[in-house]
């Protein structure tokens, strides 16, 4: 089986199963969605460029951890794409909000 993988950085960011037969170089073409179409043998392939969303994504964390080729960021206590945060909503895509996991008591001398 042939794989197609698509990276910016060293590790895999999609790594796409396509059937057995070569994929054809002449017929790889970019569509007008962010996406490759690419042809195997018989068979046409549509590979998003950008991955498949950021839904999946559940903690601020993961979400901005994410490869910068999925485009996510945070808004609204969800990972989103920048066009999915409503504009009165803040986007971000390089810090989360601190969260407090524990409160201590300090004794006094």
């Amino acid at each position: 089986m042939n794989s197609v993988l698509f990276s910016r950085f060293t590790s895999p960011h999609v790594n796409i199963g396509l059937d057995s037969s070569p994929v054809s170089v002449s017929v790889v073409l970019p569509d007008s969605e962010g996406a490759v179409l690419m042809a195997t043998g018989n068979k046409i392939t549509k590979i998003p460029l950008i991955g498949p969303g950021c839904g999946q994504l559940t903690t601020c964390t993961s979400c901005l951890l994410s490869s910068r080729v999925t485009q996510c960021g945070w808004c609204d206590g969800r990972c989103t794409r920048r066009n999915q945060c409503p504009s009165s909503s803040v986007w971000v895509q390089n810090t989360c909000t601190p969260v407090i996991t524990k409160v201590y008591k300090v004794l006094g001398d």
